[in-house]
């Protein structure tokens, strides 16, 4: 819906986005249109690979983080785009419980993290992947895309968590990090980026940091959240 929303922006013809679902024997369809620019067909077999992007300050991570929690829960996605716009379809197998995706969801809603956790970073799309699924282990999230406004935020508010995006306007996460652990803990905070050349063990070695790459598993994000020690290859 977001990247619907940006790619009308910039778009001089009809503006509209619509919704809807049927179901396909035992599978649900969740069908996502809009009416903008489309995509380049040369473009459209790649939207799902990380660092991939067709915006111009796009991370090439939301559709990637998108494709990853389908997958997870069983499901499949995909692309039609012309010059009438793009519909993603998404397909979800229809539950039952004995079905091993019900158990997953089942086991996953009985361990509640009650956590409060705060996520900064500079890519809307990348906050609602990632706080959608802290928000279903149970916590409260809070968010912002702007470091200066995060930094008021920990100064009155009692964390839990922490997220910090590496790579923001103005400062990075690592400098972010430095100037709030002078009054919040800095165990509570999580480093998360998408720059494949940030060395995790040196990170952690050095600062005491524990690092999350882009796009984050739904594993990684649990085990992360939990509290329990991140181990670097």
């Amino acid at each position: 819906i977001m990247n619907a929303i940006q790619s009308l922006e910039i778009w001089d013809g009809e503006r509209k986005i619509s919704i809807s679902s049927n179901s396909l024997q035992n599978m649900v369809r969740l069908i996502f249109s809009d009416s903008g620019p489309g995509i380049d067909s040369s473009k459209s077999s790649t939207v799902f690979s990380p660092l991939q992007t067709t915006k111009k300050n796009g991370t090439g991570l939301g559709l990637n983080i998108v494709h990853r929690l389908v997958k997870e829960h069983g499901g499949d996605i995909s692309l039609m785009s012309n010059s009438n716009g793009c519909t993603f379809m998404i397909d979800f197998p229809v539950a039952s419980e004995t079905d091993k995706y019900y158990r997953h969801a089942s086991e996953n809603n009985s361990t509640k993290i009650n956590k409060r956790v705060l996520i900064i970073d500079d890519d809307e799309l990348v906050i609602s992947a990632i706080g959608g699924i802290i928000k279903l282990l149970g916590c409260t999230v809070t968010f912002t895309t702007k470091p200066l406004y995060a930094l008021e935020e920990i100064k009155k508010s009692d964390f839990d968590i922490i997220l910090v995006d590496y790579k923001m306007p103005g400062i990075n996460g690592i400098d972010f990090i430095k100037s709030a652990s002078k009054f919040v803990d800095i165990k509570k905070f999580i480093l998360i980026t998408g720059y494949i050349g940030l060395d995790s063990n040196e990170l952690y070695e050095k600062y005491n940091i524990p690092v999350l790459h882009k796009p984050i598993s739904l594993d990684e994000l649990k085990h992360a959240i939990a509290g329990k020690p991140l181990s670097y290859k």
